[in-house]
């Protein structure tokens, strides 16, 4: 089987940016194993939370406190967990649960479960309404590999309105997501096309959006990514993508799906469990800590002493031509060597046959160190 070579991240030593907005996240707790996939989050406190796996639950909602303890199940009648991916409150407190999950690109069956605010009521079910739709530039099912932007993992309510950030998986990656509007009351719609944003070019899961929400004043909107958030501001009504953006790099790479505010600055966000970067957490971030870091010297020359590529199906790395001698060691995530070689003009080449995972690739020919973070899959 042919494995894949993919850029997580580049050490900023060898960028040629100068200036980046970053934020660290506080890890608050540790999610229970019953919320292994947790897809999507909501809050009407500081004190607590409501959560939801995505495929392979039924149709339960969860409340937390920041603790971890789960204080309620909620299970939604007549309701089918077939990939809820997040879930926002109205004005109203009514909870939009968004079964809209379409990694495939061929779902025609895509809903939105609306429910009172669940803190309301002491029930132990609920009877939701459904809120049907189609996308309806979409001809084919599955369409082309380059018009598969017809998943979605994030939603917002703003003004009596759904609005919906497309989860772009296009090939080649193109990096735009597409926001999409539709009405809040249940009944069968063709969503509304408004806009798109690109976000970026490389890894997608570095770029493709897993969450959103809107703060409690309506003046800001913040996109998630697996370690990005995307903060707009300063936008005239349901433009948002006209209005001011901020990129933000997060302090972790996981699989972040759900971002919640619980203040018009605060927020919480949690993370999948996935074997290779971990997660089920909960986290903090204000937007108040957004800092601006110097990344590099704008005079400082790149001195790149490896390439890697995958080539015929085999993951290589290639000496650069001007080095003489470079000795490459491969590492895990917990230090454990994996490979290590010597790169020299006779022997300018390595092919790479390693287990799925993640990797730290540092090179140095005496001098000067390359370091670079890559996923290898199958």
């Amino acid at each position: 089987m042919r494995k894949v070579l993919f850029l997580v991240c580049i050490f900023y030593l060898f960028s040629s940016l100068t200036m980046a907005q970053t934020l660290d996240l506080r890890l608050m707790v540790n999610l229970p194993t019953m919320l292994e996939e947790t897809s999507g989050i909501e809050s009407n406190n500081a004190q607590n939370f409501w959560t939801h796996n995505d495929g392979g639950d039924g149709p339960n909602f969860y409340k937390l406190d920041t603790l971890g303890k789960v204080l309620r199940i909620i299970k939604l009648n007549s309701a089918i967990n077939k990939d809820w991916e997040d879930v926002t409150q109205d004005s109203l407190h009514n909870f939009y649960i968004a079964d809209f999950g379409n990694n495939d690109n061929n779902r025609q069956e895509l809903k939105i479960y609306k429910i009172p605010n669940p803190d309301s009521s002491s029930a132990d079910t609920i009877t939701p309404g459904t809120i049907w739709f189609t996308y309806p530039e979409q001809k084919k099912f599955p369409p082309e590999d380059t018009k598969k932007n017809y998943d979605a993992e994030a939603i917002i309510a703003f003004n009596n309105a759904l609005y919906i950030f497309t989860k772009n998986r296009t090939v080649p990656f193109s990096g735009y997501t597409y926001l999409y509007k539709l009405p809040n009351v249940p009944g069968s719609y063709q969503a509304v096309l408004l806009d798109s944003f690109k976000t970026g070019a490389g890894l997608k899961e570095q770029w493709w959006i897993t969450g959103a929400d809107i703060s409690p004043d309506n003046k800001t909107l913040v996109l998630l990514s697996y370690d990005k958030m995307f903060v707009f501001t300063d936008f005239s009504g349901d433009n948002f993508f006209k209005g001011k953006v901020k990129q933000v790099q997060l302090n972790s790479f996981t699989q972040k799906e759900a971002i919640v505010f619980i203040s018009n600055q605060e927020f919480f966000v949690t993370d999948e469990f996935y074997s290779i970067f971990g997660g089920r957490n909960l986290y903090f971030g204000d937007l108040r800590n957004i800092k601006t870091v110097k990344i590099n010297s704008p005079k400082k020359k790149e001195n790149k002493l490896i390439r890697l590529n995958a080539s015929h199906g085999e993951n290589v790395i290639h000496l650069e031509d001007l080095q003489q001698t470079v000795e490459v060691r491969i590492t895990d995530l917990t230090g454990k060597t994996a490979k290590s070689f010597v790169l020299n003009k006779e022997q300018n080449r390595q092919i790479l046959d390693l287990p799925n995972g993640v990797y730290i690739i540092n090179a140095s020919d005496g001098v000067n160190v390359q370091s670079v973070y890559r996923y290898i899959s199958d």
